[in-house]
Parts: C-alpha cells; structure tokens; sequence
C-alpha cells in the first residue's frame, strides 16, 4: 500500500550489500526496501546508508550465499566498446532484461537534481524506468558502471548516463565503513555573477555576489556574510 517505486541493483558481497541508485527513495517517505533475486527469493532489506551528490546507495540484507558481482576498471573503456545493461524496467516481480549498445563518451559531466555535476558514462543502451541502479556490464561479464539516468526527450534518443565503477566502489566503500562519503571540498556559499550593467549602475566590483552562506561551513566560520562579493581566489 502506498506509495511503490521500483529500481534495480547490483549485489556488491556475499554477505548482502546491494548497490542501487539514491534517487528511487527520494519520493517514498519513510521507504522500506523488498529485494527480488533472479531465483525467485524475495528478502527483506536494511537502508545503510545514501549520497545524493553521486546518486549512490547501499542496502543490506541480513543473509549470505549471494553471487557478487565482478568489477572492472571504468578507467580503462574505450570509445566504442560494446556494453550491455542489465535492469528489470517493467517491476520487481519481471525478469532481468538485458538491452546492448556501445560506450558513447567518456567522463561527460552531467548535473543531477542537486546541481552537482558527476563524470559519467554515456552509452546508447537503453536504460527504461526499473532500470535504474543496474549495472552496465562489458564483453568480459565485468560491472564497470550502474545505471543513473537519462535524457528523456522527443529531441534525443540513446542517451544514458551511468556511474563508473571505479567512483562507484570509492563511493560504497565509503558509505559501507562510515556511513557517509568524505573528502569532498566545499566553500559553503552559493552566488552569482553580476552582469556589467549591475556593476556599472550599482557602483560593484566584478565578482560573485554571495547571496547563500551555509552555517557550519569554512566560508561561515570565516565571517563570509550574505551581500559580500568574492573578488579573487588565491590572487586569481
């Protein structure tokens, strides 16, 4: 009852950590997670922990004996190289669907709902609603991304954008060990540029004009307030 979504995964150990995308719960309040295996089986599972920023999650089932997938290195596709990804586009209870196409681009930055820009993988293979947080597969039966999203547009056609691997075990390690992903540099403020009628008519340097300050952050506890203007970066 309620609200459903459906989403696919990719076992990451025997012990039962599965990898999915971030976004399938983001509309679900309160979600709780059923996983469907290819033999039939259905498992309750735990939430352990999410990043919105790369669009990664981990549940964990409490049982062992899963088959985990085998990584390859992202780093190493080439353009052209054929690929296949592997999701259940249809709903939980369907069968695996594979769908095939070839590596279209590498490292193409592409902006989530939060504005973070991610390198993805492009690749034609179709990749339908369900089909998020499956993986995409080489000619080797390695897992060298998971499946994020895609343009969906009368305009465009085969463009899907995946995780790669190498971010995805960076990424799930992390949220594995500590729950969190760490690392990540930050100013802590948001702005904007002022174009030069604003800075002619308002009397205005050339700069960003600040308009958020994050509490808590390096640029708050610096005294960074709402209406500066940041001039320069390390003299720049």
């Amino acid at each position: 009852e309620g609200i459903k979504g459906y989403a696919s995964g990719v076992i990451y150990s025997e012990d039962g950590y599965i990898i999915t995308n971030d976004h399938i719960y983001s509309e679900v309040p309160s979600a709780k997670f059923k996983i469907h295996t290819h033999d039939g089986n259905i498992y309750s599972a735990r939430f352990i922990a999410g990043d919105t920023r790369s669009d990664l999650a981990v549940l964990k089932v409490d049982s062992s004996g899963f088959y985990p997938a085998t990584f390859g290195n992202s780093d190493e596709l080439k353009f052209g190289e054929e690929v296949v990804a592997i999701g259940r586009p249809n709903d939980a209870t369907s069968s695996s669907s594979i769908t095939g196409g070839y590596i279209s681009f590498l490292n193409r930055r592409v902006s989530n709902s939060t504005s973070y820009a991610s390198k993805l993988i492009q690749t034609d293979s179709a990749i339908n609603p369900g089909s998020s947080g499956g993986a995409l597969v080489n000619m080797y039966g390695q897992v060298i991304g998971v499946a994020s999203s895609k343009i969906a547009s009368v305009t465009y056609e085969g463009m899907a954008f995946c995780i790669p691997s190498a971010t995805v075990k960076d990424i799930v390690d992390q949220l594995i060990s500590q729950g969190y992903v760490s690392g990540r540099p930050t100013l802590g403020i948001e702005g904007e540029a002022l174009s030069s009628f604003y800075q002619h008519y308002y009397r205005m340097p050339a700069g960003l004009y600040i308009t958020y300050v994050q509490p808590g952050s390096d640029a708050y506890s610096k005294g960074i307030e709402n209406g500066d203007m940041l001039l320069s970066i390390n003299g720049h």
